[in-house]
Protein backbone atom coordinates (compact mmCIF):
# COMPACT_ATOMS: atom_id res chain seq x y z
CA UNK A 1 0.00 0.00 0.00
CA UNK A 2 2.91 2.64 0.15
CA UNK A 3 3.70 2.78 -4.13
CA UNK A 4 0.89 2.81 -5.59
CA UNK A 5 1.46 3.20 -9.61
CA UNK A 6 -0.96 5.16 -12.45
CA UNK A 7 -2.76 2.40 -15.06
CA UNK A 8 -4.29 3.80 -18.39
CA UNK A 9 -7.60 2.75 -19.24
CA UNK A 10 -9.85 3.87 -21.65
CA UNK A 11 -12.08 7.14 -21.26
CA UNK A 12 -15.25 6.83 -19.70
CA UNK A 13 -14.78 4.20 -17.21
CA UNK A 14 -16.16 3.78 -14.12
CA UNK A 15 -15.20 0.72 -11.70
CA UNK A 16 -17.60 -0.16 -9.44
CA UNK A 17 -16.66 -2.84 -7.15
CA UNK A 18 -13.01 -5.31 -6.84
CA UNK A 19 -12.36 -7.81 -5.49
CA UNK A 20 -9.53 -10.60 -4.89
CA UNK A 21 -9.67 -14.34 -5.37
CA UNK A 22 -7.08 -16.97 -6.62
CA UNK A 23 -4.14 -14.60 -7.29
CA UNK A 24 -5.92 -12.10 -9.30
CA UNK A 25 -8.02 -8.75 -9.01
CA UNK A 26 -11.42 -9.18 -10.57
CA UNK A 27 -13.59 -5.68 -11.11
CA UNK A 28 -16.61 -4.55 -12.42
CA UNK A 29 -18.33 -1.48 -13.81
CA UNK A 30 -19.41 0.76 -16.57
CA UNK A 31 -17.94 2.16 -20.29
CA UNK A 32 -18.34 3.43 -23.27
CA UNK A 33 -19.73 0.33 -24.51
CA UNK A 34 -21.74 -0.90 -21.47
CA UNK A 35 -21.10 -3.26 -18.73
CA UNK A 36 -17.59 -5.19 -18.23
CA UNK A 37 -15.28 -6.78 -16.44
CA UNK A 38 -11.57 -6.41 -15.69
CA UNK A 39 -9.40 -9.56 -14.50
CA UNK A 40 -6.19 -8.53 -13.42
CA UNK A 41 -2.71 -10.12 -15.31
CA UNK A 42 -0.13 -9.62 -12.30
CA UNK A 43 -1.12 -6.13 -10.86
CA UNK A 44 -0.32 -4.09 -13.63
CA UNK A 45 -2.05 -5.48 -16.97
CA UNK A 46 -6.01 -5.85 -17.31
CA UNK A 47 -7.82 -7.87 -19.51
CA UNK A 48 -11.48 -6.56 -20.14
CA UNK A 49 -14.75 -8.24 -21.26
CA UNK A 50 -17.67 -6.63 -22.08
CA UNK A 51 -20.88 -8.28 -20.95
CA UNK A 52 -23.61 -7.11 -22.82
CA UNK A 53 -25.45 -5.16 -20.37
CA UNK A 54 -25.09 -1.25 -19.02
CA UNK A 55 -23.92 -1.77 -16.01
CA UNK A 56 -22.51 -4.43 -13.77
CA UNK A 57 -22.16 -3.06 -10.04
CA UNK A 58 -20.64 -6.09 -7.84
CA UNK A 59 -18.42 -9.09 -8.21
CA UNK A 60 -17.90 -12.01 -5.28
CA UNK A 61 -16.53 -15.25 -5.34
CA UNK A 62 -17.05 -18.35 -3.44
CA UNK A 63 -14.01 -20.15 -3.47
CA UNK A 64 -15.14 -22.29 -6.69
CA UNK A 65 -17.24 -19.74 -8.80
CA UNK A 66 -17.07 -15.85 -9.51
CA UNK A 67 -20.24 -14.05 -9.09
CA UNK A 68 -21.10 -10.68 -10.74
CA UNK A 69 -24.53 -8.72 -10.54
CA UNK A 70 -25.92 -6.05 -12.92
CA UNK A 71 -28.50 -4.51 -15.03
CA UNK A 72 -30.93 -7.29 -16.36
CA UNK A 73 -28.11 -9.44 -15.38
CA UNK A 74 -26.30 -12.14 -13.25
CA UNK A 75 -22.88 -13.67 -14.54
CA UNK A 76 -21.35 -16.59 -13.53
CA UNK A 77 -17.65 -18.27 -13.71
CA UNK A 78 -15.68 -20.99 -12.59
CA UNK A 79 -12.30 -19.57 -14.75
CA UNK A 80 -12.63 -15.97 -14.66
CA UNK A 81 -12.70 -16.15 -18.46
CA UNK A 82 -15.78 -17.86 -19.61
CA UNK A 83 -18.84 -16.15 -18.59
CA UNK A 84 -22.19 -17.50 -18.32
CA UNK A 85 -25.36 -14.98 -18.65
CA UNK A 86 -28.88 -15.36 -16.80
CA UNK A 87 -30.93 -12.69 -18.25
CA UNK A 88 -33.32 -10.97 -15.60
CA UNK A 89 -35.43 -9.17 -17.51
CA UNK A 90 -37.05 -5.94 -15.49
CA UNK A 91 -34.10 -6.38 -12.79
CA UNK A 92 -31.39 -4.76 -11.65
CA UNK A 93 -29.01 -6.35 -9.26
CA UNK A 94 -26.53 -3.98 -6.83
CA UNK A 95 -25.28 -6.31 -4.12
CA UNK A 96 -24.17 -10.19 -4.06
CA UNK A 97 -22.71 -12.11 -1.30
CA UNK A 98 -21.35 -14.92 -0.62
CA UNK A 99 -21.56 -17.04 2.77
CA UNK A 100 -23.35 -20.23 4.64
CA UNK A 101 -22.91 -22.40 1.02
CA UNK A 102 -25.37 -19.86 -0.53
CA UNK A 103 -25.01 -16.78 -2.97
CA UNK A 104 -27.50 -14.44 -2.30
CA UNK A 105 -28.05 -11.18 -4.76
CA UNK A 106 -30.24 -8.06 -4.06
CA UNK A 107 -31.81 -5.74 -5.67
CA UNK A 108 -35.01 -3.98 -7.45
CA UNK A 109 -37.48 -5.48 -10.27
CA UNK A 110 -40.58 -4.16 -11.19
CA UNK A 111 -44.12 -6.66 -10.75
CA UNK A 112 -46.78 -5.85 -12.81
CA UNK A 113 -49.87 -5.06 -11.10
CA UNK A 114 -54.04 -5.02 -12.54
CA UNK A 115 -56.31 -2.78 -10.79
CA UNK A 116 -59.59 -2.79 -12.61
CA UNK A 117 -57.98 -4.02 -15.91
CA UNK A 118 -55.40 -1.70 -16.41
CA UNK A 119 -51.90 -2.78 -16.06
CA UNK A 120 -49.37 -0.93 -14.29
CA UNK A 121 -45.66 -1.35 -12.77
CA UNK A 122 -44.57 -1.26 -9.23
CA UNK A 123 -41.08 -1.73 -8.46
CA UNK A 124 -39.90 -3.11 -5.61
CA UNK A 125 -37.24 -4.86 -3.43
CA UNK A 126 -35.52 -8.58 -5.03
CA UNK A 127 -33.78 -11.30 -3.40
CA UNK A 128 -32.03 -13.84 -5.41
CA UNK A 129 -30.41 -17.34 -3.74
CA UNK A 130 -28.24 -19.54 -5.52
CA UNK A 131 -26.10 -22.58 -4.19
CA UNK A 132 -23.80 -22.56 -7.06
CA UNK A 133 -23.84 -19.06 -8.80
CA UNK A 134 -25.72 -20.79 -11.97
CA UNK A 135 -29.17 -21.31 -11.04
CA UNK A 136 -30.98 -18.76 -9.26
CA UNK A 137 -34.04 -18.76 -6.76
CA UNK A 138 -36.36 -15.50 -6.90
CA UNK A 139 -37.48 -14.77 -3.25
CA UNK A 140 -40.99 -13.14 -2.64
CA UNK A 141 -40.05 -10.33 -0.46
CA UNK A 142 -42.36 -7.53 0.05
CA UNK A 143 -39.59 -4.87 0.67
CA UNK A 144 -38.38 -2.02 -0.68
CA UNK A 145 -35.35 -1.31 -3.11
CA UNK A 146 -32.48 -3.28 -1.96
CA UNK A 147 -28.70 -1.74 -2.43
CA UNK A 148 -26.44 -4.33 -1.15
CA UNK A 149 -26.34 -7.33 0.81
CA UNK A 150 -23.54 -8.92 3.35
CA UNK A 151 -22.93 -11.90 5.13
CA UNK A 152 -20.62 -12.35 8.47
CA UNK A 153 -21.39 -14.14 11.77
CA UNK A 154 -23.65 -16.41 10.35
CA UNK A 155 -25.96 -13.85 8.93
CA UNK A 156 -26.91 -12.26 5.44
CA UNK A 157 -28.14 -8.33 5.89
CA UNK A 158 -29.56 -6.85 3.24
CA UNK A 159 -30.00 -2.76 2.94
CA UNK A 160 -31.94 -0.69 1.13
CA UNK A 161 -34.03 2.20 0.89
CA UNK A 162 -35.34 2.28 4.75
CA UNK A 163 -34.83 -0.89 5.24
CA UNK A 164 -32.52 -3.74 7.05
CA UNK A 165 -32.98 -7.29 6.33
CA UNK A 166 -31.52 -10.22 8.07
CA UNK A 167 -31.38 -13.40 7.31
CA UNK A 168 -29.61 -17.04 8.94
CA UNK A 169 -30.52 -19.13 5.78
CA UNK A 170 -30.77 -16.75 3.04
CA UNK A 171 -34.39 -17.88 2.56
CA UNK A 172 -36.40 -16.90 5.34
CA UNK A 173 -35.97 -12.75 6.15
CA UNK A 174 -36.76 -10.77 8.80
CA UNK A 175 -37.16 -6.91 8.73
CA UNK A 176 -35.01 -5.25 11.94
CA UNK A 177 -37.32 -3.31 14.00
CA UNK A 178 -40.15 -5.54 12.76
CA UNK A 179 -41.19 -8.97 11.92
CA UNK A 180 -41.22 -11.79 9.23
CA UNK A 181 -41.53 -10.46 5.56
CA UNK A 182 -41.81 -13.53 3.39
Amino acid sequence: GIHWEEIELDSFWYVLNVTYCKDRFIAVGTGEKGGFILTSLGNIKWMKQEVGVNWLYEVTWSGDTFVAVGQEGIFSSSDRKEWKRLGLKNTTLYGVTYGNSLFVAVGEGETIVSRGGIDWVERGGVIFTSPDGVNWIKRNINAPLLYDVAYGNGVFVAMGKNIILTSQNGVDWKQQGGGEIN
